[in-house]
């Protein structure tokens, strides 16, 4: 199966995402 840029894009799009919505929980866990 070929990597085309948009199924790279998407991935890159849901790693950034999980990053991101790690990182807010972890802040929020912390000022708890």
């Amino acid at each position: 199966m070929p990597l085309t840029f948009q199924t790279l894009e998407n991935q890159m799009r849901a790693v950034l995402n999980d990053v991101y919505f790690g990182t807010s929980k972890i802040i929020i866990d912390s000022m708890r």
